[in-house]
């Protein structure tokens, strides 16, 4: 499999589209969030297991959903997923991956674009290195500060922050 690399400014619609295709075709593709870089695909159990597969993790390590629908149970000022009955839930910021979840028109999984245990990379020409052909597309935007989001989990009636 070819991997496409998309980074033509001029040509955001139609990249998005293509995106998108990919995803409803269940394939595996790299998007900016609103974070850092990373794998994204339709919510199911056998695209779960790939994504983790290419990551060199678990299969059945749970991925943090991507839900436009998503209304924030607390006031946040930054990027934060939930952890809510054991599932991690965020409505990204990212106009990349906001424009792909309208046109898609369902959640998406996601997590950072990178092996387990290695450091998250940051730009879409390494991760476009490192797993051509094991996805089908990177969509670059260049450099991205690798930040990772704020992460806090309702449990005994309160939220907790696990990350910062």
């Amino acid at each position: 499999m070819g991997t496409l690399f998309l980074k033509n400014p001029n040509c955001y619609e139609i990249d998005i589209f293509t995106i998108s295709q990919l995803l409803l075709r269940k394939e595996i593709v790299v998007l900016p969030t609103d974070t850092v870089y990373g794998f994204h695909s339709l919510v199911s159990k056998d695209l779960q297991e790939k994504i983790n597969e290419i990551k060199g993790c678990a299969k059945d390590k749970p991925l943090i959903t991507l839900d436009r629908n998503f209304i924030s149970p607390i006031k946040i000022t930054v990027p934060t997923t939930f952890i809510i009955d054991g599932r991690a839930v965020r409505n990204p910021r990212s106009r990349v991956i906001a424009d792909v979840l309208a046109q898609v028109g369902q959640p998406l999984y996601s997590t950072s674009a990178n092996l387990t245990g290695e450091p998250i990379l940051t730009n879409g020409r390494d991760i476009h290195e490192k797993f051509r052909g094991k996805i089908a597309a990177v969509f670059d935007i260049g450099e991205i500060e690798n930040k990772s989001s704020r992460i806090v989990k309702y449990e005994k009636g309160k939220w907790i922050t696990i990350r910062e």
